[in-house]
Order: C-alpha cells, then structure tokens, then sequence
C-alpha cells in the first residue's frame, strides 16, 4: 500500500517492497520507456517539447558503471533531456563525469540536470556522510564545460521550523565555500507523506520560503494522484 510517512524512496530500498523489484537489461529498459512515451517519441509531436528522462531511486549514482551504456544506446538517441536527482553523497568517478560530457558533446539540443536533495538532520543521516561538497563540484565540472546545456539545483526537505531552514542556510554555505556556484538554485519542499500532512503545513513553509529568497517546491503527485504507486 501506499505508504504514509517517511520518503517514497523506501520503494527501492526497503526489503518489504523487493517483489516490486526487477533486474533488466538495457533493451528491457528502453521497452520500458518507450512504453511509457504516449506517442512513442521523445518529443512531443504537437509542442516539440522534450520528455525528461528522470533517473531518481533509490540513489541512481550508484549505478553510474552502468548508466552509460543506457543513455548511449542507439534506440535512446531521441533522448534529448535526463535528468539525476540524487542525494549528492556518492562519489562520482571521473570516467561516469567524461561519460556525461561526450553525451553532451555530441548533440547541442541535448540537456542534463543535476538535481540534488542532500539529506537534513531530520532523515537521520549523519551529516559528514550526507553533506558532501565534493560530489557536487564534481556536478559543476559538467555545468562548466556545458553551461548552456547542464543545470545543477538543489532541493531539500524541510518542515515549517526556524531549525529546518536554517539548516538549509548553513549547508549551502558550505556549500559555497568549497567553490558551488553562489546563484545555484534552492529549492525547498514540504516534508510531507500525504497530502494532507502536506496541507498542513505549505503555507507556512511556502512563506519561509519568500523570506529566504528559496523556490517553493510543491509535491504535486500527492495533489494529483494520492501519493499511490507508480505515479
């Protein structure tokens, strides 16, 4: 069932959920995809407008041995945009980094995104594990070769405190310090399972927002589709 607290990550992780699991091949994958497209293509025949591959999990970055044999695949050349929404806390090796950059080099209409949900203190990460600069320099050696192409961002989850959002304040000064780009977007999203708990509390959180000068990021799928699975 749905689940009712806590991240819908747990989907990919927890044991609980294993028989929703599967192991494919990189052409079973693309079936997938293409599936998916309501007209078969990449790109949306009436607006021109590109669908996002989004690569989330679980952490997709710990699969980046095998994500280029995926968006380097012949069937994926229609594949215009994907994007990585990571929790910016696994080392990236240099090799998956050229791998992105010959992708980009090879197509001028081609985007990537990095989109980074670094873990707070309320997740129960420890922070020296899940607040990693380095991982995201990494990310901008990307945004710097190919800036009209790569998009780096980041979004956390935060409740209606003072705390939460001070904590997002010190992270991104960090952040900076160790050389992230001082204008990289912020991103704040209600910490929210449900759309009611969400309800609760985006208007207050949607103004600690304004105040820090932050984007209001709204869980639209718990508006939409309850939260359910495979939405």
């Amino acid at each position: 069932p749905p689940i009712e607290i806590g991240c819908d990550s747990i989907y990919a992780w927890d044991k609980r959920f294993a028989h929703m699991w599967n192991r494919s091949t990189a052409d079973e994958l693309i079936n997938e995809f293409e599936a998916l497209l309501p007209h078969g293509e990449w790109v949306h025949p009436e607006s021109g407008m590109p669908y996002i591959l989004s690569l989330t999990g679980g952490e997709p970055t710990n699969h980046q041995n095998k994500l280029p044999e995926l968006f380097n695949h012949e069937r994926m050349a229609g594949c215009k945009h994907i994007l990585v929404e990571t929790n910016c806390s696994v080392n990236l090796k240099p090799g998956f980094i050229q791998a992105v950059k010959d992708w980009l080099a090879a197509d001028s209409t081609r985007r990537w995104t990095w989109s980074n949900s670094p873990k707070l203190a309320v997740s129960g990460e420890k922070f020296d594990e899940a607040i990693r600069p380095s991982v995201a320099l990494s990310q901008q050696e990307v945004v710097n070769d190919f800036p009209s192409q790569c998009d780096q961002y980041f979004k956390f989850v935060c409740d209606d405190s003072d705390e939460s959002f001070d904590e997002v304040a010190s992270v991104m000064a960090l952040y900076r310090s160790e050389g992230v780009a001082s204008n990289t977007q912020i991103w704040v999203m209600p910490m929210a399972c449900t759309e009611a708990q969400q309800n609760d509390i985006a208007v207050k959180v949607a103004d600690m927002c304004y105040d820090r000068g932050y984007y209001f990021c709204y869980r639209i799928q718990n508006a939409l589709y309850a939260n359910a699975i495979g939405k």
